[in-house]
């Protein structure tokens, strides 16, 4: 089995206090082959059993994939379920390989619905040490989703194989997540006129 190499939470922002309202969460699973999973935000034992996994259309598409998940099964459009529908019926069951039902058009043809369609949920985006959706992070700009991007800052851990520690990062306060606060606060604390 593979590990957690990111998690996504979907859900809105709270209008006044920033953070998230989570509905749903994915998580990324790598090593073996990747797979995303999808469970709602239910109590501890109830969301086992309205668990989605999609085993990616390939590699280079990981991020894609995933938000597409997310328009299909956290409250999405239903056009883009509609037209995903009209491609294959397997869409929306609980175990999909996406490059097995789809072909590499379709798959770009909801890609692109995707990037097309405006506005919807919140996403935060934590993506985990040598996961391979950091080197997608980018692609992200084309799309209209509110989001947030959490990425390792510090680390500390223990190697198995040359039985040392390692680490590395900066916990301080001038740390880039820190600034990034304290913009926001700078920017939206401004006395009413």
């Amino acid at each position: 089995m593979g590990t957690w190499t990111a998690q996504i939470l979907v859900g809105n922002e709270h209008p006044y206090h920033g953070g998230i309202v989570a509905q749903h969460q994915l998580f990324l699973s790598e090593n073996s082959k990747p797979a995303w999973i999808c469970y709602p935000m239910e109590l501890a034992g109830e969301g086992t059993r309205k668990k989605i996994c999609w085993i990616p259309s390939s590699v280079e598409n990981i991020l894609k994939d995933g938000l597409l998940m997310i328009e299909l099964h956290c409250g999405g459009s239903k056009k883009i379920a509609r037209k995903a529908r009209e491609f294959s019926k397997k869409i929306m069951d609980k175990e999909v390989y996406l490059h097995k039902i789809l072909t590499s058009e379709q798959v770009a043809e909801l890609h692109q619905m995707v990037k097309d369609q405006g506005g919807g949920p919140k996403l935060v985006i934590s993506v985990f040490e040598e996961s391979t959706l950091a080197g997608q992070l980018g692609e992200l700009k084309e799309y209209n989703f509110h989001l947030e991007v959490c990425r390792t800052t510090f680390i500390r851990g223990y190697s198995p194989f040359n039985q040392e520690s390692y680490g590395g990062g900066d916990l301080d306060e001038d740390s880039p997540v820190t600034k990034g606060a304290m913009y926001y606060e700078a920017t939206n604390s401004q006395e009413p006129t």
